[in-house]
């Protein structure tokens, strides 16, 4: 069984590939959820929506706008990958995986809905419906829970980190805001955390077109953007809080692509694996990729790993569609080129790789923060 985490993976494996390279054997991609109402944990004493159901989706829950993003996504695949993936879905060629929350579920089947099509196909069995039910497993050996709410050793490494003078200089510019956001909302400001809490409750209530209240307009979106960006970079900041997150979960790929390698992969002509998460999700991997991506993922945003070979040597292409071009750009591993060679990919991920794999992996007791 192949574990799962908050995020979409995508792996696709093939003797031949799309356009005219005849080089690619696997392709791995990761994506977060589309875009979506506000997680019901986030609503704040003084919010002006605290009555609010956000009917029809609830709490949480994927837009149609998310649905369009993830439908657009998979159809954007269907294009890349047209001369390598299979025109039917069948059972063998794919391995679709979620995390727990709807959003990644719906996501999930979206994104499925529009890389197969059954139109014109065998699988077309409905004149007015050009929709593949395609099963999906949801699987929690990776739990979508972030570990620093629950896991001691990633805890004490994080907080260490925060306490460090340069944490310290770049945060206390914002420190006068504390009373004055614990006054306008009606909560006692006690972390970062909850900056970014309230920062995603604010743009996700203005995404869907609600009036976001006057004394949010010193604050956001900056510097209330800036602050959320930097903290989550912090759970990715140092080698050993990369080994714990990010780099576990990349652990797990590299497993199966060394699985294709050799031959052991089961079954041996699936093409296509899907793993669908969170920003979160994508962000650690993309720190544990040795990227220069500094950004929150967007809605959709979605990680493709290429696993190539040319005569007995393999190699990775990595690709990253963060909506910012027409077209899913190219990715540079630091220190390595765009062809990066996969036993130099090894030697430059390897610190953040864990070296203990048990740690962080006692999720069972941890409080799900999505279902507050």
């Amino acid at each position: 069984m192949y574990p799962t985490c908050s995020i979409i993976i995508v792996m696709v494996l093939m003797s031949q590939c799309y356009s005219n390279d005849n080089t690619l054997q696997l392709v791995i991609g990761i994506f977060r959820h589309g875009d979506r109402t506000v997680d019901k944990m986030t609503v704040y004493p003084k919010d002006p929506y605290v009555n609010y159901t956000y009917y029809p989706y609830g709490y949480g829950e994927l837009t149609n706008a998310g649905k369009r993003r993830l439908y657009n996504l998979g159809k954007k695949l269907r294009k890349k990958y047209e001369h390598f993936l299979d025109a039917v879905y069948t059972p063998d060629l794919l391995y679709a995986t979620s995390t727990k929350p709807p959003r990644t579920k719906v996501s999930l089947l979206m994104l499925l809905a529009g890389l197969f099509p059954p139109l014109s196909t065998g699988f077309e069995w409905d004149d007015h419906i050009n929709w593949t039910p395609i099963p999906f497993t949801s699987d929690e050996e990776i739990n979508h829970i972030p570990p620093f709410f629950y896991c001691r050793e990633f805890q004490d490494l994080h907080n260490a980190y925060l306490e460090t003078e340069e944490v310290q200089q770049r945060l206390k510019h914002f420190e006068k805001w504390f009373p004055y956001l614990s006054y306008h909302t009606g909560i006692k400001m006690r972390s970062y955390f909850n900056i970014v809490q309230l920062y995603y409750h604010l743009k996700i209530q203005k995404e869907i077109g609600m009036k976001i209240p006057l004394w949010s307009f010193p604050v956001f979106p900056e510097p209330l953007k800036n602050v959320s960006t930097f903290y989550l970079n912090t759970f990715t900041a140092t080698k050993e809080l990369r080994q714990l997150y990010g780099g576990k979960f990349l652990l797990l790929l590299i497993d199966i692509m060394k699985q294709k390698m050799n031959g052991t992969l089961s079954p041996i002509n699936r093409k296509l694996f899907l793993f669908s998460a969170h920003d979160i999700n994508v962000l650690t991997t993309l720190s544990a990729l040795n990227t220069d991506i500094y950004e929150v993922p967007p809605y959709g945003a979605c990680l493709l790993l290429e696993l190539h070979k040319k005569k007995t040597e393999y190699f990775l292409r990595i690709f990253y569609e963060d909506y910012t071009s027409d077209d899913i750009k190219q990715l540079n591993i630091n220190g390595c080129s765009q062809d990066c060679q996969f036993d130099q990919f090894l030697e430059l991920v390897h610190d953040n790789l864990p070296v203990d794999n048990s740690l962080c992996n006692d999720s069972s007791t941890a409080k799900d923060p999505l279902e507050d």
